[in-house]
This record gives C-alpha cells, sequence and structure tokens, in this order.
C-alpha cells in the first residue's frame, strides 16, 4: 500500500467508539422493560442491540440480533447492524461477509448508504480503494453527505486523480449547498492543480463569510507562496497570527491554539509550534490534530 493510501486507510478506518454518552444506559434499561414484556419483538431486539454496541457490549449485542433475526429472518436491518458490530469488534472480514445480504435485500435509501459507506471503509481498510470508492458513489447516490463526498475525493487524490477529486467536489457543493468542508478541500486540489486564481476567489469568498478566517487566511497564504508571492504570503500569515491571538484572548480552546501553532510553523517558527502542539497533546490526548501536527513538524525535523 502507498504511503498515501495507508493514511487514508488509518483516517478513516472502522474503530471502537468512544465511551458512550450516559444517555445510552438510561435507554438500554427502557428497552429492557418493554423487552420483558414483549421478548419477541425483533424491533425492540435490534434496537437495543444498537445501543449495546456503541456501549462495547458486543457479547449482549450478538444475543439481540439473533433473537432478531429468528423472529425476523428475512429483515436485512439486522446484517446492516450484525455487520456494524462486527466492524466494530475488530473482525472486518466478518463485517464484509455481513454486509453482502444486507446490500443484497430490501433496504431503506438511508440504510443503504450506510451499508455502502461501511463496506467502503472496510475495503479501504484493507488496500482497496477501487472498491471503495465504487462503494462510496453507490452511498452517495443513496443518500448525499459532505463525509461521502470528502471521502470519495481523499481517494481520488491519493491516486493522483486531481481532476476526478474536483468534479466530485464541485458535485458535493452542488447537491448539499456549498459544504465548507467541500469547499475547502477543492481549494486545496485547485491549488494542486495550479488553479490559484480560482483558489484565491474561492478562499475569499470564504474569508469574508467566516467569523474567525485565521485558519481560512492560512490557507490563503500558502496559495499566494504557490504562486510565487513571499510577501503577500508573509502578509498574510502577519494577520492570520494577529487574528487568531485576538481570538484566544477573547475565547482560549485547544482548537484555536493549533491555528496559532500552525501559523507558526508557517512562518518558520517551528520550535515554537512544536512547543504548544506537545502542551495541547498532553492536555488533550485524544485531540488527534494536536499528534498530527507534531508528525507533520517532525518531517524533516530542525527549525526555528
Amino acid at each position: 500500500m502507498t504511503r498515501a493510501l495507508l493514511t487514508l486507510a488509518l483516517a478513516f478506518s472502522v474503530i471502537a467508539p468512544a465511551a458512550a454518552h450516559p444517555r445510552l444506559a438510561d435507554q438500554e434499561d427502557a428497552l429492557d422493560r418493554a423487552i420483558t414484556a414483549a421478548p419477541g419483538d425483533p424491533e425492540l431486539r435490534l434496537r437495543r442491540a444498537r445501543i449495546r454496541r456503541e456501549r462495547g457490549d458486543h457479547r449482549g449485542a450478538a444475543a439481540d440480533l439473533e433473537a432478531a433475526r429468528r423472529a425476523a429472518p428475512e429483515d436485512r436491518r439486522m446484517d446492516l447492524e450484525r455487520a456494524r458490530l462486527r466492524a466494530d469488534a475488530g473482525d472486518p472480514a466478518g463485517a464484509e461477509e455481513a454486509l453482502a445480504p444486507a446490500l443484497a435485500g430490501p433496504l431503506s435509501a438511508g440504510e443503504r448508504g450506510e451499508a455502502h459507506e461501511l463496506r467502503a471503509r472496510l475495503r479501504l481498510g484493507r488496500g482497496d480503494p477501487e472498491g471503495a470508492r465504487a462503494d462510496l458513489t453507490a452511498a452517495i447516490e443513496a443518500r448525499p453527505t459532505p463525509e461521502r463526498y470528502l471521502l470519495r475525493g481523499r481517494i481520488d487524490e491519493a491516486a493522483g486523480e486531481l481532476d476526478a477529486a474536483a468534479r466530485g467536489y464541485r458535485e458535493g457543493l452542488d447537491h448539499l449547498g456549498g459544504a465548507v468542508v467541500l469547499e475547502l478541500a477543492l481549494i486545496r486540489v485547485e491549488r494542486e492543480r495550479g488553479h490559484l486564481a480560482l483558489a484565491i476567489a474561492r478562499i475569499d469568498a470564504l474569508i469574508r463569510r467566516a467569523p474567525v478566517a485565521a485558519d481560512l487566511r492560512l490557507e490563503r497564504a500558502a496559495i499566494l507562496a504557490a504562486a510565487g508571492d513571499r510577501e503577500g504570503a508573509e502578509a498574510e500569515l502577519g494577520r492570520a497570527l494577529q487574528e487568531i491571538d485576538g481570538v484566544l484572548e477573547r475565547r482560549p480552546s485547544a482548537l484555536h491554539a493549533l491555528t496559532r501553532a500552525r501559523i507558526l510553523a508557517a512562518l518558520g517558527r517551528r520550535a515554537e509550534a512544536r512547543t504548544i502542539a506537545a502542551a495541547i497533546e498532553r492536555e488533550h490526548p485524544k485531540l488527534p490534530q494536536a499528534a498530527a501536527l507534531i508528525a507533520e513538524l517532525a518531517v524533516d525535523g530542525g527549525g526555528r
């Protein structure tokens, strides 16, 4: 697997859920009482299986699914939930096996989209980007979401298919009414394709609408640098740093501090950026952006 595809696999792999919301326990208690009154109701069993899976109770979820399947053997939602359970339990092969009958039978548009997206992530995790891309296209056709367009575009980018990535992001923007995450992805691809005037026009439109534009100014500086306007890029970074410092005075947060660290890194003040990122990682160990920035800063080492 290439480094780009490996990065995609890690970024979009199916992982076990984090600690469940406390309200899930209350929902499970209510379902316990309902199932005691109607033990053969497959809908109740399916709902409790989902909650148990989200809480990390894989054995309990599997027991509920088996009971639900006995009561409604033709209901393909049971196969979809079994696939989710196996994926969460760290069994991607078993999850793909369960998805085959789910996708072969009747599902709602939303459920079919979820099934194709899950299989796309599983296929990407085992190094099959072409299969993953086909599933994402099917998922988008069933129910488009920004995340599905973004993941498909990332696969195109990893394969060097920048024209296809740009088309996909534009399609998503047309269908979803201007999702910012897709706009940013398209701006990045336009920069990589050398369409710098288009990238600048799009980033300027976003900056005019954004309540906090420091991260957008960081991207604008990168575009100006790519165009050979080093002086303009430095000036834009200065504006970004001034803005984020003001934001941090009013509303300090780890994400805003990370934006400041990225701006400092772009200004060549890498040691300061590393110090900030390391402090955030210690205080917020579950924040992946901090670890990602530290890894970026470690690529070529050194720096001021």
